[in-house]
């Protein structure tokens, strides 16, 4: 599930990108009556946190143009659907980076998706902002383009070994997906349980 932190946090990269956009071009503008047509785009599912999302973030953008009458600036959302597929994710993103013009895209939702998604836009300097894609494997170094808006599997893993510390477990079965995503994060929570004297089945070490 979306958490509603990391939204907001990418509602807040995605406004204040475009406050500063908006503004460079209001100022760049030789009339008050100059129109200037950015186009930002959208990468979002069709599940229910991507609907909310995207809901959020139209509002959003209604919100900041009513308070800012005067911005010549307009976005345009262009929404695609992953269909929770890397592959159909990496073809949206192609399709709107060849037909469009693009500025940024938001999400897709999983750190697969985010992957693929992450490399194309690296490559094309295109922003990729996603507030889900919580997997390391996804590396901001290897993809400078790619802003990770929410809080790393990695991250998470001192937290949960202080949570056992606190109930003085000793035996822990990490329950996980077998794949780079779902299996990315337990070095880190080895090493986080291990240094509170807890232990996990030897096949993990």
């Amino acid at each position: 599930m979306v958490g509603i932190r990391p939204l907001v946090m990418t509602l807040f990269c995605f406004l204040f990108v475009l406050d500063y956009e908006s503004t460079r071009a209001y100022a760049a503008a030789q009339t008050p009556s100059a129109t200037v047509d950015a186009r930002w785009v959208i990468l979002d599912l069709q599940t229910q946190p991507g609907k909310k999302s995207l809901i959020s973030i139209q509002m959003a953008i209604e919100d900041f143009y009513a308070s800012r009458p005067n911005f010549t600036t307009r976005v345009v959302l262009h929404v695609r659907d992953s269909k929770q597929n890397a592959v159909e994710a990496a073809s949206a993103a192609v399709d709107l980076m060849k037909n469009t013009k693009v500025a940024a895209i938001i999400g897709p939702v999983t750190s697969e998706e985010a992957e693929f998604v992450a490399i194309l836009g690296s490559k094309t300097q295109t922003p990729v902002i996603s507030y889900s894609a919580s997997s390391a494997s996804v590396s901001v170094t290897a993809n400078p383009y790619f802003v990770r808006a929410t809080i790393k599997d990695s991250d998470q893993s001192p937290l949960l070994a202080a949570i056992v510390k606190y109930y003085g477990w000793h035996d822990i079965i990490p329950v996980y997906e077998d794949s780079a995503y779902g299996s990315g994060i337990l070095p880190s929570l080895i090493d986080s349980l291990q240094s509170v004297d807890a232990r996990v089945p030897t096949a993990l070490l």
